[in-house]
């Protein structure tokens, strides 16, 4: 094979050059870890993108179980082991973003609506690609959206990971209230 077709191709495929050997195969050892990683949450992608909600389980590495004990239940005999895992809980949420620009007078601002409508009969995204104040309609949506994403109050992502928690080991035996 022509070496340098190959490394034209591998270019390609990898998005950067490669210079030898040892390169490749430490890219190609991360690959693999993150291939790993993705393997164990991609069900869970799948069944949020379909459901609204998917889970990753653990794999035996990551739970930590508690050695046997002895329990007794009246006169009976039994043995209690108790695990705990982390695992990853995927929801699909729809958040909602504007963008409202006042421009001036009613001429003005229905022209930049038709300008921005255009296309989109036939592709509903055609609007991502307009430019509007010198950025891309895109990157306006985009960072509306993870805006909004990234301001959620820490105390409300650990009250959210509780929450998931409860729900998760006593949702099945106990009713569960969510007040906001």
């Amino acid at each position: 094979m022509n070496d340098e077709l190959y490394e034209q191709v591998l270019k390609e495929v990898m998005g950067f050059d490669i210079e030898d050997p040892t390169t490749l195969l430490k890219v190609m050892q991360e690959y693999a870890g993150l291939k790993k990683n993705y393997n164990n949450i991609a069900n869970a992608i799948e069944m949020a993108k379909t459901t609204g909600y998917g889970f990753a389980s653990p794999v035996l590495e990551e739970i930590k179980i508690e050695k046997p004990v002895l329990v007794k239940q009246g006169n009976r005999y039994g043995v209690k082991v108790a695990a705990s895992a982390p695992t990853l809980h995927i929801i699909k949420v729809d958040v909602d973003t504007k963008f409202e620009p006042i421009i001036g007078i009613k001429e003005q601002s229905e022209a930049l609506a038709d300008y921005l409508a255009e296309g989109m009969d036939a592709d509903p995204h055609a609007i991502f690609t307009k430019e509007m104040f010198g950025q891309n309609m895109g990157v306006v949506i985009t960072s509306g959206i993870n805006s909004k994403l990234t301001g959620l109050p820490d105390n409300t992502r650990v009250k959210l990971q509780n929450l998931m928690k409860t729900i998760a080991n006593k949702g099945k035996t106990n009713l569960i209230a969510i007040v906001f």
